[in-house]
């Protein structure tokens, strides 16, 4: 049982089919026929029979081992030049995408570059303005320096007479002003002290800026409200105005508005 088992049917040599091919013809070693006879028998007849189709299978068969055999060891050698293609493919994307990233950067640094050179043609160009304007500026900054270190002489003098018109000047009308400051330029003139042509305190104080703005909000362009707005700005304490037209009031209360104002008088119940 074991040799039969353990036998060898692939290398069933041909000259054993030889000898057995008339057994397995004869009518009387088949296996029906042997059962007639002896049952055990009647497997190894059976195996006999087996073996002797099995060798011509086999025959048919081994070609055909053979030939995927070595469609196997093609397929090997093509999946191994597959892998070493793809892994150059691999590599060559990889490369390919290195360089479209490098690529990428670079238009966007080219990109960044003319930005910048835009700008710096902008700056430029204000900056050629700025200079033009400045050297128109020029000559009018040396007027300027030129005027300021003429009323440099006058300092001593104008101050002198605009402290004294913010000082007194207040109660008195356009004539009397005029009359205090003639005879004041003159007593200066007197003691040697240098002042300048125009010593009103609209001139020597004022700002004209800001004198714009008082008009703005209401306070009338004559000479004597302008100096009366100077000097009220200017004292250092609470200024009395005489208002019989009402001018005054309003334009405090023009200006002080949005500096939330209080408005009290001497009727009111809760006044002091």
């Amino acid at each position: 049982q074991n040799f039969m088992l353990n036998y060898d049917k692939d290398n069933i040599p041909e000259a054993l089919i030889n000898k057995i091919k008339p057994y397995i013809d004869d009518e009387r070693f088949q296996p029906a026929k042997v059962r007639e006879v002896s049952v055990p028998c009647t497997a190894m007849c059976q195996w006999v029979h087996a073996m002797f189709k099995y060798y011509h299978v086999n025959m048919e068969v081994a070609p055909k081992r053979a030939a995927l055999a070595q469609a196997e060891g093609e397929l090997v050698v093509v999946e191994a030049k597959l892998k070493e293609t793809r892994a150059g493919l691999k590599a060559v994307e990889d490369r390919v995408a290195e360089l479209e990233y490098n690529y990428d950067t670079a238009v966007q640094k080219q990109t960044d570059l003319q930005n910048q050179v835009k700008v710096t043609e902008v700056k430029l160009e204000r900056a050629n303005r700025l200079i033009n304007g400045l050297a128109g500026e020029k000559s009018r900054w040396k007027e300027n320096v030129g005027f300021l270190e003429h009323q440099e002489g006058y300092i001593v003098g104008d101050t002198l007479v605009a402290a004294g018109s913010v000082a007194y000047m207040g109660p008195f009308m356009a004539e009397f002003r005029k009359d205090l400051l003639k005879t004041w330029t003159e007593e200066l003139d007197r003691k040697g002290v240098q002042h300048g042509e125009d010593v009103t305190v609209t001139h020597t104080t004022g700002d004209p800026v800001v004198i714009q703005q008082w008009h703005l909000y209401g306070l009338p362009s004559d000479p004597l409200s302008v100096e009366n707005g100077i000097i009220l700005f200017n004292s250092s304490r609470w200024p009395l105005c005489i208002d019989p037209q009402g001018q005054a009031n309003a334009w405090i209360k023009s200006m002080q508005r949005e500096h939330n104002l209080c408005i009290t008088k001497l009727s009111d119940k809760d006044y002091g």
